[in-house]
């Protein structure tokens, strides 16, 4: 997993200041993404739908949302490497906010599928 989010990263542009308080640096990342609402089991809830990426790391990312999500909800992404290659990964949703562009959604990865 990390090999592959890695490999994404450090196809963006780094930013210039580290926050101290984060395990790994981030990296602006702007797509657009699919996700999907989980289980536990990681069976799918509900329909799939779209959310802006905004950064990234190692350890998880950020996205934009229309709507709220629940702390500890399990979203599952889909991320396309340059390479075309499809990544799908397991975040768990450690924070949730508002903004002027909808809901913040910051999360950390779990596992890849």
């Amino acid at each position: 997993m990390t090999t592959d989010i890695e490999e994404i990263a450090a196809a963006q542009k780094a930013k210039e200041t580290f926050d101290q308080k984060r395990r790994a640096e981030r990296f602006d990342y702007s797509m657009t993404l699919f996700a999907q609402l989980l289980e536990l089991d990681f069976s799918p809830i509900g329909t799939a739908f779209q959310v802006s990426a905004r950064n990234l790391s190692t350890g998880g990312m950020a996205v934009l949302h229309s709507s709220a999500v629940e702390t500890g909800s399990l979203i599952g992404l889909q991320l396309t490497r340059d390479s075309g290659q499809i990544i799908k990964i397991v975040m768990r949703v450690i924070r949730c906010t508002s903004s002027e562009q909808g809901y913040e959604i910051a999360g950390r990865f779990v596992t890849r599928l």
